[in-house]
């Protein structure tokens, strides 16, 4: 070992130490390394165990020699050769004119080759070509290549070969040998352009990766079988190291994309330890909540944050009003409704936006409901706008669970506190262990969670079902805590931001190291199960039928026919389903009591089920009722001068910005007698907004039998034949979003219903249609949004 001595002294003569380490962005993004982890990633000098003699690539060059680490100076100037996984020659150059090969073929050897200052002017890199027998340097002043052989450096023979390069290669700082595609790879920091040089291809381009202003390694290195990956360390302080690949990753590995990093501590006033995100599209941005600012020394009575998509601060505001510690933040864009977790009081707080739009002004209205009950930890929540659920997150019990309003149609929470249902999903069999943020993607309707492991992002089905889980590149994460989605900064589509809170403030007071990470995710092309909701419970007689108004999604795949299925699942009698292959049936009962009917879902690969309970009672003596919600979005439509609109997500009754509607109603499966004497009848609205202007509205039913459902033309309701009878409606104002009280329904409706029941061609079953016109407005719930929410008929008889 005589050699590694007279190593070791030229080592330490040069009082040259590489400093450290981190990365960049893209070709394919295999791996973010922190420096400790790096530095592992040892590889054996040929002829040595790694306990004897390996050598470190990254983050800074080193020599291990049993448990003694020799680091090499001028990391950029540093280079390896391999066969396998084993180093063969390690060499390194230093500006003052040295070339060191550290030779393991055929015995282990130290060669120094002094050279004279005028062999370069300035050095910016150095590798091994192996298949060549040379080492290849690159002087960046020319700029230019200097080759010699493996050869005469053994020989102390400086001898060098020159080859001009193209001006690009000027700002280059790092090269490396690029094996498996016989090219030498340049790397310019400023730009975070990769430089070729190929004698196949003439092109110098390349791929691109992030600017790495202060790069420290650079280099391809073996990584298992025949693959070399290439890894680029920097100085930033959080020492970390980019493992990038042209190889196609394995089967079951899928990654994100880091897109940009931004410094919330950077901010003025800072965010040092965001806890939470949400996007705001009205304004396009992304609000940031901190949950530990208040208790540090910079706090500027600030710790909600919005921000642009590239981290432009553009306004603060604060929740210490009724919390201090925001933990999490869910957001519906429709209503503009804020929901803040605080895991100190395990509540839930309802903040909605009044007409300014914007957060924590003079006009909000704010509520909160308790979460204790079910979880003692809620870190996030999330809004699902697609289907109306409450996410919370529990980092105590590593569990998702999923809010449904109860018959109140508010988020209040569950029993004994509120009337919310709620479906609870464990996270912990995905790999799952301290769960901090939770979002809905738009894009795909999928959840996902990210927390611990800090480089594990799972992605569940709106049904709570396990999709995937994606790696996120370690790329500065410490303690990730929120996430949300937005457009992307980069080209279209969309991008996961999250928010990482750093080193803990309970250990140091004044650590401002709070971070914002875009990230690109990959499209799911995995199959996700059918949602299936069985609608709301009914209470009906053993006479009428019951309406059960069930909704499935599905994403399509596999791609054969979707099958839906009723069956009843248990009670004392029978039950007899008029469409049991539709999601929307009547049932009929043998007997009274308590049944459960079953909604089933099959897309070829998953099945998936919910139920419904339906109560038959005895009929009242001389009498009936029944309550129908809109089955089907073409049953709530909007009349405008040009079209007639199927699919809202609202309805404005009527005048929608400056154009005055025709609202049309249908109701379907009215199983009320021909004749019968109609004791009562009004239609039952959810507020959707929050509307106060003077309303005067009226209403009439369509004079037919059988009411058809709207079509897509213009007049395709107001040019409807309406019954003789009218109802004037005078609203007052609606000042709660889904309150669904005497304010929200109709004046009795007892005189339309009657004139179409006593139409000749009028039997039991048939569909009623309702014509609203008039002025002024209030927005209700419609089919599309809701349709537990839609608008409800309820008729009594005799």
């Amino acid at each position: 070992m005589h050699t590694l001595s007279l190593l070791s002294m030229f080592l330490a003569a040069t009082g040259l130490v590489a400093q450290a380490s981190p990365t960049v962005a893209q070709p394919q993004l295999a791996d973010v390394h922190e420096a400790h982890a790096a530095a592992q990633f040892l590889l054996p000098v040929h002829g040595f165990s790694a306990t004897q003699l390996a050598y470190a690539p990254v983050p800074h060059p080193a020599l291990q020699v049993g448990a003694a680490t020799l680091y090499l100076p001028e990391p950029l100037l540093c280079s390896a050769n391999y066969v396998g996984s084993e180093v063969v020659q390690l060499v390194f150059a230093l500006p003052q004119g040295v070339v060191v090969l550290l030779d393991a073929s055929p015995s282990l050897a130290l060669h120094v080759l002094p050279v004279s200052a005028a062999t370069w002017s300035l050095l910016a890199g150095v590798c091994i070509d192996g298949e060549r027998e040379q080492v290849v340097l690159l002087d960046a002043a020319g700029p230019r290549f200097l080759r010699i052989d493996l050869a005469d450096l053994r020989a102390g023979n400086a001898s060098f070969r020159a080859a001009s390069l193209p001006p690009v290669w000027s700002t280059v700082r790092g090269i490396s040998l690029d094996v498996a595609r016989d090219r030498i790879v340049g790397f310019d920091p400023a730009t975070g352009a990769l430089l070729q040089h190929s004698l196949v291809d003439p092109s110098t381009n390349g791929g691109t990766l992030r600017p790495v202003p202060e790069v420290t390694a650079f280099g391809f290195v073996p990584t298992g079988s025949a693959d070399h990956d290439l890894f680029v360390s920097s100085g930033d302080q959080r020492m970390l190291t980019s493992q990038w690949t042209w190889n196609a990753s394995g089967p079951n590995v899928i990654y994100a994309t880091l897109r940009a990093v931004m410094a919330t501590g950077s901010w003025s006033p800072s965010s040092p330890d965001p806890s939470a995100i949400v996007y705001d599209p009205l304004h396009d941005r992304l609000i940031v909540s901190d949950g530990e600012v208040d208790e540090m020394p910079i706090f500027a009575e600030a710790n909600v944050f919005e921000t642009s998509r590239l981290g432009v601060l553009a306004r603060t505001s604060a929740t210490i009003e009724y919390t201090p510690e925001p933990s999490g933040f869910g957001f519906d864009p429709t209503t503009r409704t804020f929901y803040a977790a605080d895991d100190d009081r395990d509540k839930v707080y309802v903040v909605s936006a009044g007409p300014d739009g914007l957060l924590h002004t003079a006009d909000d209205t704010r509520r909160s409901f308790q979460v204790g009950n079910f979880t003692t930890d809620p870190e996030d929540v999330a809004f699902d706008s697609a289907t109306g659920a409450l996410w919370v997150i529990g980092g105590d019990t590593v569990i998702a669970h999923r809010l449904q309003p109860g018959p109140n149609g508010i988020f209040d929470g569950t029993p004994p506190i509120g009337d919310d249902v709620r479906v609870s999903f464990n996270l912990a069999p995905y790999g799952a262990t301290d769960p901090e943020g939770i979002a809905v993607r738009p894009f795909d309707g999928g959840i996902y969670v990210a927390g611990k492991p800090r480089t594990l992002l799972l992605h569940l089905s709106a049904s709570g079902q396990f999709v995937r889980s994606i790696t996120l590149p370690t790329t500065g994460l410490i303690k990730p805590s929120g996430i949300t989605f937005a457009p992307s900064t980069v080209g279209t589509g969309d991008s996961l931001f999250l928010v990482d809170r750093g080193f803990d403030n309970n250990y140091d007071r004044r650590a401002n190291d709070g971070m914002l990470f875009e990230y690109g995710l990959p499209e799911a092309t995995v199959n996700q199960a059918p949602v299936v909701d069985a609608g709301p419970d009914v209470l009906t007689t053993v006479a009428m039928p019951a309406q059960l108004i069930g909704n499935v999604t599905d994403d399509g795949l596999p791609g054969g026919p979707l099958l839906i299925q009723w069956s009843l699942d248990s009670g004392p009698g029978t039950a007899t389903f008029s469409s049991p292959t539709l999601a929307a049936t009547n049932a009929t009962f043998s007997a009274l009591g308590t049944y459960t009917c079953k909604l089933s879902a099959y897309d070829g690969e998953y099945t998936t089920f919910d139920t419904a309970v339906v109560t038959v009672l005895e009929p009242p003596p001389g009498g009936g009722s029944l309550e129908r919600l809109i089955a089907q979005s073409f049953d709530d439509a909007e009349e405008g001068p040009t079209a007639t609109t199927r699919s809202s997500t609202d309805l404005e009754l009527v005048v929608d910005v400056a154009v005055t509607q025709t609202v049309g109603l249908r109701f379907q499966n009215l199983t009320i007698p021909p004749g019968a004497s109609i004791t009562s009848a009004y239609v039952q609205f959810t507020a959707d907004e929050v509307t106060t202007t003077a309303t005067q509205l009226s209403i009439a039913g369509q004079a037919h039998d059988n009411a058809p459902t709207f079509l897509t033309p213009a007049g395709n309701i107001s040019t409807r034949t309406r019954t003789s009878a009218t109802v004037p409606w005078t609203p007052p104002a609606w000042n709660v979003i889904h309150e669904a009280g005497p304010d929200q329904r109709t004046a009795d409706l007892t005189s339309v219903v009657q004139e179409i029941v006593n139409r000749p061609g009028w039997i039991a079953g048939n569909a009623m249609v309702f014509v609203i016109t008039g002025t002024g407005c209030r927005t209700a719930v419609a089919w599309d949004s809701n349709p537990m929410l839609s608008p409800k008929l309820v008729v009594a008889w005799q």
